[in-house]
């Protein structure tokens, strides 16, 4: 090939590892709001009707939807984790990943002027049992996954590294 030609076609390589790039990136996405989401610095929910005695508990960790939730006395933990878009890395979430991510979920209960650890489970001991503890206003649920490598991340390290080596190819040349 000669030098006037791979100069001609660089453009048009350069052009497609850009849009690999944004293949693999995926649509763009608005975040979509549930109804009981109020402005501030904390996300606000809230799930009861009119006059149901509340509580409220703060939901943080590896969930949709993480902040402060106002919710009925009859709601339990496994509802809340769905109500709050449930677990996991909604960035992964239907892609192929190496290995198995584990769900674990913490409940703290305020006590002795700070948090103790009243509650932990996997997430699926927390979906094959009901033996878990009512919820109680003040009480902070933690949900950590621990994902697996997903082959989405090595295709964008891939392609990536491709668009650098490329760059720094086409700066040598001129």
């Amino acid at each position: 090939m000669s030098s006037t030609m791979s100069d001609a076609f660089f453009p048009y390589v350069i052009g497609g590892v850009l849009s690999l790039l944004l293949v693999a990136a995926g649509p763009a996405r608005g975040q979509q709001l549930p109804e009981g989401l109020q402005g501030g610095g904390t996300s606000y929910y809230t799930f009861a009707r009119p006059g149901q005695n509340t509580i409220q508990v703060l939901l943080l960790g590896d969930v949709g939807q993480t902040g402060l939730y106002k919710i009925g006395e009859n709601i339990d933990l496994a509802r809340l984790l769905a109500l709050s878009g449930g677990t996991g890395d909604v960035r992964t979430r239907g892609r192929f990943s190496f290995g198995r991510g584990d769900t674990k979920i913490r409940l703290y209960r305020p006590a002795n002027g700070g948090r103790e650890l009243i509650f932990k489970a996997e997430l699926d001991q927390l979906v094959s049992k009901s033996d878990y503890p009512d919820l109680k206003s003040g009480d902070v649920i933690r949900v950590e996954n621990q994902r697996p490598f997903p082959w989405f991340d090595v295709f964008q390290i891939l392609t990536s590294a491709a668009t650098f080596t490329l760059t720094i190819i086409r700066f040598i040349r001129e």
